[in-house]
């Protein structure tokens, strides 16, 4: 993980979407778990966020409405913003982009095979190929 990080370009922004049971195996021994790309509050977050439009917009504007209060109340002590992607956020993400509109929450598996393929997850597999006659 350190290494994919590592190859973002100085002031450029990386947001990684992981579904992970253990999520610790995904940065294990990681000195800094957290990183410096955290910002405190006062930062240009809502002058970028003006800035920004269509896609990046919206998945902001997603991203931060999925936060309860509690996150927000955590993250002034901590410095740290949480981030949460809602599952109704992600369906309308994958009609976006493939243009479908019957995508529900149990065809999430298979679509995302179709739009990723192989890279979409060690664990997930082409489901067609793995059905039982």
């Amino acid at each position: 993980m350190e290494d994919l990080v590592d190859k973002v370009p100085s002031g450029c922004q990386i947001t990684i979407v992981s579904d992970s049971c253990h999520s610790g195996g995904l940065i294990d021994e990681s000195k800094e778990q957290i990183g410096e790309s955290h910002r405190k509050s006062g930062d240009d977050d809502d002058e970028d966020e003006k800035e920004s439009g269509g896609f990046r917009n919206y998945l902001r504007r997603k991203v931060r409405l999925g936060q309860s209060k509690d996150n927000e109340e955590e993250e002034e002590v901590e410095g740290v913003k949480n981030k949460s992607l809602p599952i109704s956020t992600l369906i309308e993400l994958l009609k976006q982009k493939t243009g479908k509109e019957d995508i529900d929450v149990g065809k999430l598996r298979p679509m995302l095979f179709d739009v990723f393929g192989e890279d979409a997850s060690p664990k997930l597999t082409n489901p067609i190929s793995h059905r039982r006659p």
